[in-house]
């Protein structure tokens, strides 16, 4: 237990002691420790933790926010990276509020068009999402965080 007490005490104070502010945009090393923070949280509800892990994905989600913005691809890649974890581990209905914002911000963003908001809008009737389906295929976002390109070993946490 104390071993989890530290890394919650780590993980705070990443979020809060991290530089993230105007560099935070353009560096891929912020998007890198979103990724590191989002596996440690990740780690507690793996290991049975209820309210910390919640605590701990609603303040990645709200600095991913802050740090990137509301409609940028890195913010909505981290809210469906959380909606898979809840789909995974907590089914459908623990799942929808993440995959919710990351649909309300894609339409702000990319508009109908876009391939990840189709895609959320079908999982939202299947109440299931999935990369690896063909709705919405292209994406215009996701796959180009960063100028990076995803494989698919890479879209999601395990």
């Amino acid at each position: 237990m104390a071993s989890f007490q530290e890394a919650f005490t780590v993980f705070n104070g990443v979020i809060t002691g991290y530089p993230w502010g105007e560099r935070s945009r353009t560096r891929i090393e912020s998007f890198e420790v979103m990724k590191t923070l989002l596996d440690l949280a990740l780690a507690f509800m793996k290991s049975g933790f209820i309210d910390e892990p919640r605590r701990m994905f609603r303040r990645a989600a709200d600095q991913a926010e802050t740090a990137f913005g509301f409609g940028d691809q890195r913010t909505i890649w981290v809210l469906i990276q959380i909606g898979l974890i809840y789909q995974k581990l907590k089914g459908w209905d623990a799942a929808s509020e993440w995959f919710d914002a990351a649909l309300n911000a894609a339409m702000m963003r990319y508009g109908e068009d876009d391939g990840i908001q189709i895609s959320l809008e079908e999982a939202k009737k299947a109440r299931h999402f999935s990369y690896l389906n063909d709705e919405g295929r292209p994406f215009k976002t996701i796959f180009g965080v960063c100028g990076l390109t995803f494989r698919p070993i890479q879209l999601h946490l395990e």
